[in-house]
């Protein structure tokens, strides 16, 4: 993004877009909260380590948040409000965040009712 910004160059904006449009369905991001999980287990990326880092969001925040306003795409728009929500809900608790959602002892249970609304 920044080399588009810097330099224009197509090139860059097509290849970082089409990057955070593969991560963006792709098995990292959470499709029921939103957010991106740390990692995948699987050398196809499509089963996550079910640990979300708050710097990795922060990192992904800033450069979902140039797509959209370079290409206006609600897609990327989605996904930065998915992640202010996600961050506000679950890591900010008296005006101080958590640094991350531990794999081994961070569970979220959902209804069937929970699911649908997303």
């Amino acid at each position: 993004m920044d080399i588009y910004f810097t330099f224009g160059n197509k090139t860059a904006l097509d290849i970082s877009t089409k990057i955070l449009k593969a991560m963006g369905n792709g098995g990292i991001y959470d499709q029921i909260e939103g957010v991106f999980f740390r990692y995948s287990v699987d050398e196809k990326w499509i089963i996550p380590h079910f640990e979300k880092m708050l710097y990795t969001n922060a990192e992904l925040l800033n450069s979902y948040a140039k797509a959209y306003l370079i290409t206006k795409d609600k897609f990327y728009k989605n996904i930065v409000d998915e992640t202010i929500n996600f961050v506000t809900n679950r890591f900010e608790k008296q005006n101080l965040l958590y640094s991350a959602s531990d794999a081994d002892s961070a569970y979220f249970v959902f209804s069937q009712d929970e699911v649908s609304n997303f």
